[in-house]
């Protein structure tokens, strides 16, 4: 295991770590004992081992890590059996300051650029993915020190904390300039402004948490509409089924079943429902009276028609057959 120069001193001290002084084919590995080391064990993925940089400096202030992290193009993921260190959940900020990237927990996928920012459970998995170079703040806060202020905070996991929030820049103007100056702090200054800085990203988080309660039934309205819209175009598709639906959406099949209680059903009873509906109404056009019930059932996405009957039959209580000839008499 790595191990970096962090003994106590009177005053903060600031470290820094780069890939420069590594070759080429270990930058990789390097760096991912690096992150693992001072934020959290990831695995990473990176178009060409050889073309890979980075470079971090830090410094801890109280109980928060200040950091400032520069990569080129790479993805990085947290898995489930790596999200937890010593029991100790943190809480990790991410604030973009050049480039662009992409951030996924929880099901809930956000864009990152340049004045934005989101924060992950360290508990919980969560990836990150940098197409290019890019530049971010980071910030680790334990989350006991903030859920003594803030309740609900895996409400707004992974929400862009920038959007309709007048603290965001006031937070990360402050972070920035505490990257420059921590150095020149005392311990004891340093246990204040760390004090003073928790409370003050536990006032802007309160403020997201205050503004999605707003936004939530929109977003839920949304994330149906869309739903609903996408199995509408792709209900005659045999393959249709709900990993593939959830994962077009860039959702979580456990987040859409939740919309869907509303609506007393799940995403797979809602594929062949509405196959059921549409085939109901074909059996009941005139238009399509000489069509085969056999051809309308798989024209409708079912590919297993003893299913289809059997499901039909449970719904509609008559056979395909029968129901057709009950509408058209």
């Amino acid at each position: 295991m790595m191990t970096f120069d962090s003994a106590p001193a009177p005053a903060l001290r600031r470290h820094s770590v780069s890939t420069s002084s590594v070759s080429p084919s270990e930058r990789v590995d390097f760096w991912r004992d690096v992150i693992g080391e001072k934020i959290i064990p990831v695995d990473f993925k990176v178009g060409n081992r050889q073309d890979f940089s980075a470079s971090l400096e830090w410094a801890r202030i109280g109980d928060i890590e200040v950091m400032n992290l520069q990569v080129s193009a790479h993805s990085a993921r947290c898995g489930q059996a790596a999200s937890s260190r010593d029991g100790n959940e943190g809480m990790i900020f991410h604030f973009m300051r050049s480039g662009v990237g992409e951030s996924v927990q929880d099901g809930r996928r956000t864009m990152l650029a340049s004045g934005t920012g989101v924060f992950c459970s360290g508990a919980r998995p969560f990836s990150l993915e940098f197409p290019a170079n890019a530049e971010l703040m980071v910030l680790q806060i334990p989350r006991a020190a903030l859920a003594r202020t803030v309740a609900s905070l895996d409400r707004i996991a992974n929400q862009d904390l920038a959007c309709n929030n007048p603290l965001f820049p006031l937070v990360t103007s402050y972070v920035q300039q505490l990257a420059s100056t921590a150095c020149g702090m005392t311990a004891g200054a340093a246990d204040r402004v760390s004090r003073n800085l928790i409370d003050l990203v536990g006032a802007m988080v309160s403020e997201s948490i205050q503004q999605s309660a707003f936004d939530l039934s929109e977003c839920r309205t949304a994330a149906l509409t869309r739903l609903h819209a996408y199995i509408e175009e792709h209900i005659h598709e045999p393959e249709l089924a709900p990993a593939g639906v959830a994962c077009a959406l860039g959702l979580s099949q456990r987040y859409i079943n939740k919309l869907l209680e509303a609506e007393g059903t799940s995403l797979g009873r809602l594929i062949w429902l509405r196959r059921l509906d549409l085939i109901a109404a074909d059996l009941r056009s005139a238009a399509m009276a000489s069509r085969s019930i056999s051809t309308i059932a798989l024209t409708r996405g079912f590919n297993d028609l003893a299913h289809f009957s059997k499901k039909f039959r449970q719904h509609f209580g008559a056979s395909p057959r029968e129901y057709r000839a009950m509408k058209m008499n």
